[in-house]
């Protein structure tokens, strides 16, 4: 939620202040391990014939990008899937089929399915799959007194 564009109400410069100290504590090796799980079982629950869940399909996919963010660049992934892919060297056709089901998904219900293209598929099935030869570094936890400093401090001095 602290990267959702989506904004209902903000105390100015929370936000800003509240990402610094995620960032800075951020464990790549916490946030890779969900990603990959997720994106393997969504992965494997959108192989289901020529039409597939259309929500299901574009969560395998942002879990995945999600996964090999975290692994490679080691920061906190983007939230939104355009921005997710837009980090890697997608090539052209496949990034079309992407784009394509991003907008259908957007302008569609929730339960909405749709055709994806096989290739698109195996793409996704082939790089899902090389998340498992990925290896993250552990990184020391940070200090939750941090945490606990920075909302005492804000909820004393600021009007939330």
């Amino acid at each position: 939620m602290l990267d959702s564009h989506i904004v209902y109400r903000e105390a100015p410069g929370l936000r800003a202040a509240f990402a610094a100290l995620i960032d800075s504590a951020h464990r790549p090796d916490r946030s890779f391990w969900p990603y990959r799980l997720a994106s393997e079982n969504h992965e494997a629950a959108s192989r289901s014939g020529d039409s597939v869940h259309l929500k299901k399909w574009l969560y395998a996919l942002r879990t995945c990008l999600a996964a090999e963010w975290a692994a490679t660049r080691g920061t906190r992934p983007p939230m939104r899937l355009v921005d997710l892919a837009g980090g890697f060297e997608i090539d052209p056709a496949t990034r079309h089929q992407i784009d394509h089901l991003i907008v259908m998904k957007a302008g569609l219900p929730e339960t909405s399915n749709a055709t994806v293209e096989p290739e698109l598929a195996a793409w996704l099935a082939n790089r899902v799959a090389a998340l498992s030869a990925l290896q993250v570094d552990h990184v020391e936890p940070a200090d939750l007194a941090l945490f606990d400093h920075f909302f005492l401090a804000w909820l004393t001095y600021r009007d939330v």
